[in-house]
């Protein structure tokens, strides 16, 4: 308890503000478009989980793995299989991101680093590979959307792996990724999907976080 009074604390006026007036934007979204209440609670988690990102906390990590085991029912019952299996794969590495960043934390704030030539080439590459061979996956199962699917699916594997080893790079992939997700959860708004108006307003929420991150993230790589 001790510990949540003194990250409180150290939140900015902007990190308060953001906080407060974003879940109450949610819950309203939520009362005015009477979007399940699952949805609800995922996206309040989503939010505490991208202002610790941003602030490089370790508990972040932690916040982000219950939220991505919620996220999975809300896309499997979608049909946005991309991110149901993105969201497993979350759970798992958001989990070993808070070993990860735990071990590599002044106190509970982390030290980033930057990709070297050869390992962005790697990333890549990668990249490439798991995107098409997400698209190929996505097209067997019949899923919403498959290539616009899989390029979100694709950019958050890439973006959580950079994150949970401390790479500054990881915000190259989410600020992509936050912009795509906004416009495919428009297009299962518009085919009338209940989840959609919180998750949309949620992915708008976390594109200004993630903008701010990476204004926030270059300064702790300076110190």
């Amino acid at each position: 308890m001790k510990e949540l009074k003194n990250l409180w604390k150290s939140f900015t006026t902007f990190d308060k503000v953001y906080t407060v007036l974003f879940t109450l934007s949610l819950i309203a979204v939520q009362l005015i478009t009477d979007s399940t209440l699952v949805s609800l609670v995922c996206a309040v988690l989503g939010i505490g989980h991208v202002i610790l990102v941003r602030k490089g906390h370790r508990y972040a990590m932690i916040l982000g793995a219950v939220q991505s085991l919620i996220y999975c029912i809300i896309s499997f019952n979608a049909k946005i299989y991309g991110d149901f299996m993105l969201n497993l794969y979350n759970v798992f590495f958001l989990t070993c991101g808070f070993i990860e960043w735990s071990k590599h934390s002044k106190g509970n704030q982390i030290e980033i680093i930057r990709l070297t030539k050869a390992k962005a080439i790697e990333v890549l590459a990668s990249t490439f590979v798991i995107y098409f061979g997400l698209v190929i996956i996505l097209k067997v199962l019949g899923g919403f959307n498959p290539y616009l699917d899989a390029t979100t699916t694709t950019l958050c594997i890439v973006g959580v792996w950079l994150m949970s080893n401390r790479y500054i790079e990881c915000w190259v992939a989410l600020n992509l990724n936050n912009i795509i997700s906004v416009g495919l959860w428009i297009t299962l708004l518009l085919s009338g999907n209940p989840n959609a108006p919180v998750m949309m307003f949620m992915f708008g929420c976390y594109l200004v976080n993630s903008i701010y991150a990476t204004i926030q993230w270059n300064k702790l790589l300076k110190k």
